[in-house]
C-alpha cells in the first residue's frame, strides 16, 4: 500500500510545551505539515531487533550566536550511552536490545540556521561538511543527526531510506538506512524572549518541565525517534467515541477521534502526557515479547487469561489476540504506575489519572492500513471535553477496563477483570465466530 511516509514518521513537535491545563495537558499545536513523498510502507523487521550500531553527528550553524551553551560531543555520546536511554531500552525490551554509538563532530552546516527554517530538520540533510578520514557507513545500522541551535525550534524527524542525501566524504551513506534528526537547543523561539515564550534547554531540562521527569526533553524526543528508527514508522493513536465504544455508532461532532493521532497519552510513541512506557504492541513487533511473557490466542471460542504489569520481570505481561481470518486484533496489558517509566506526577489531577488506569486492564486494537498502527481504546468512555482550549477533545484520563465491566464488540468480547496480586489482572475473554454460535469452549462462561 503506497502511504504519505512522512506524515506517518513526523516527530512530537520540540517546542510543544505539553504540560498545561488540568488532567489532559493542555491544547497543543499539531506538527507541521512535512513534504508530501508517496513511497511503499517500510516493511517491518520480522526478526528480533537485539542491536543497533549508530554513527552520530553533531551538526551547528555559523548563526549560532550562545554557541558555549552547547554541552561537549563527548558529552551528549555520553548522555545516550550512561544515562536514562539506555536503562529504558533496557527496561521495555526485558534485557533483549542494546546499541552502540559512534559520535563525530561538530561539524558546521554550509548555510544559517535560519535559512534551513521552518523544516529544518529534512534539510539538514544536505550538509556538505561531513569529512572523517576512515569513516565506513558500512558498519552502522542508522544515522543520527544532532542540530545545535541557541533558538526553539519545530521538530524532530525520523527520515527512511532514499530520501535526501546524507554526505560523508562526498558519498551519499543514506540509500538504505534511517537517519534520525534530533535537536538539540538552547534559547527562546528565534531568539525572542519576548514573544516566544521561556528560554528551553532540551539537554537539561527535565521533560515537560518539572524535576521528577525520568528522561530530559532530549532524551524523550531521541527515544521517541529511536523507535521510529528501529522500524515502527506509526505511532500510538487511540480511538474514542465520547460516552460510547470504538465499535458503537460514532457520535455527533467527534471529529478526528476515532482515528486520533498521537492519541495514546500513556505512550512515548502517543503524546506521553501520562507515560513513556512503549504499547505491548510494538514491544511484540520488535521481538521483544515471546512466551512465556506472552500469550496468544487466535481461535474462536472463551478463554481466560492473566496479565502482569508490563515491565514485570517474569510471567505474561501481554495478550495478543489475532481475529481468525481477519487482519489486525488487539492486545491487553496493564500499568502499574509506580514503574519509572509511567509515574508522572507533574500535572493537575494525574495522581487520579494515574490512580484510575491502574485498576484494570487496557486495550490496544491493531489496525493494519499499510502501516500497522496500535489504537488505545476507551473502555471507560465518557463525553469528549468542552471545557476552553479542549472542545471536542477525548476525555482521555480513564481509560482502563475495570471489573465489572464488559467489552462486547462485534468481534470480540471482555468480562469479568478480577485483580490478582501484584497489581496484576485475570480478563475473560471471547473471540465471536461471525455466524454467532456460541463455540463449545464457552460453556459455563
Amino acid at each position: 500500500m503506497r502511504i504519505n511516509l512522512l506524515l506517518a514518521i513526523i516527530s512530537l513537535l520540540v517546542s510543544c510545551g505539553g504540560g498545561g491545563g488540568s488532567g489532559d495537558a493542555g491544547p497543543y499545536t499539531q506538527p507541521h505539515d512535512p513534504p508530501l513523498i508517496e513511497e511503499e510502507a517500510p516493511v517491518l523487521e520480522k526478526k528480533p531487533v537485539l542491536n543497533r550500531r549508530i554513527a552520530m553527528f553533531v551538526v551547528d550553524f555559523p548563526d549560532n550566536e550562545e554557541t558555549s551553551v552547547f554541552p561537549a560531543v563527548e558529552a551528549i555520546e555520553k548522555d545516550f550511552e550512561e544515562g536514562a536511554v539506555r536503562e529504558y531500552f533496557h527496561d521495555i525490551s526485558y534485557g533483549q536490545f542494546t546499541y552502540e554509538i559512534d559520535s563525530f563532530g561538530p561539524f558546521t552546516y554550509q548555510n544559517t540556521f535560519t535559512s534551513l527554517y521552518p523544516y529544518h530538520p529534512e534539510k539538514t540533510l544536505s550538509i556538505s561538511t561531513i569529512d572523517i578520514p576512515g569513516f565506513r557507513a558500512e558498519r552502522y545500522d542508522l544515522f543520527v543527526l544532532v542540530t545545535l541551535s541557541d533558538y526553539a525550534y519545530e521538530a524532530a524527524l525520523t527520515i527512511p531510506a532514499g530520501y535526501g542525501e546524507l554526505r560523508v566524504n562526498g558519498e551519499v551513506v543514506n540509500k538504505e538506512k534511517t537517519v534520525i534528526v534530533n535537536p538539540l537547543f538552547s534559547g527562546c523561539t528565534k531568539r525572542n524572549c519576548d514573544a516566544g515564550g521561556p528560554a528551553r534547554d532540551t539537554f537539561l531540562q527535565k521533560d515537560y518541565f518539572w524535576p521528577g521527569a525520568a528522561f530530559t526533553r532530549f532524551q524523550s524526543i531521541f527515544a521517541h525517534e529511536f523507535i521510529h528508527g528501529l522500524g515502527i514508522w506509526a505511532h500510538a493513536d487511540s480511538r474514542t467515541n465520547g460516552p460510547r465504544f470504538d465499535y458503537e455508532a460514532e457520535i455527533p461532532n467527534n471529529g478526528d477521534n476515532l482515528e486520533n493521532s498521537y492519541g495514546n497519552f500513556y505512550d512515548i510513541m502517543g503524546r506521553s502526557d501520562y507515560g513513556y512506557n512503549l504499547n505491548a504492541g510494538y514491544r511484540d513487533w520488535l521481538g521483544w515479547l515471546k512466551p512465556p511473557r506472552k500469550t496468544v490466542i487466535e481461535d474462536y471460542g472463551c478463554f481466560a487469561a492473566t496479565v502482569n504489569p508490563i515491565n514485570s520481570a517474569a510471567g505474561v505481561v501481554a495478550v495478543k489476540i489475532t481475529l481468525p481470518e481477519k487482519e489486525g486484533g488487539y492486545y491487553l496489558e496493564v500499568r502499574d504506575f509506580m514503574d519509572k517509566w509511567d509515574r508522572r506526577g507533574h500535572l493537575p489531577e494525574s495522581e487520579s489519572v494515574m490512580r484510575n488506569n491502574r485498576q484494570g486492564v487496557m486495550v490496544n486494537k491493531v489496525i493494519d492500513t499499510g502501516v500497522p498502527t496500535t489504537y488505545l481504546l476507551d473502555m471507560s468512555p465518557s463525553p469528549n471535553r468542552t471545557e476552553e482550549g479542549y472542545k471536542g477533545h477525548p476525555d482521555i484520563k480513564d481509560v482502563v477496563l475495570k471489573p465489572g465491566g464488559k467489552y462486547d464488540a462485534p468481534d470480540l468480547r471482555l468480562w469479568d477483570v478480577m485483580p490478582r496480586s501484584g497489581n496484576s489482572f485475570s480478563v475473560k475473554i471471547m473471540i465471536k465466530h461471525p455466524d454467532g454460535e456460541p463455540h463449545e469452549s464457552c460453556a459455563g462462561y
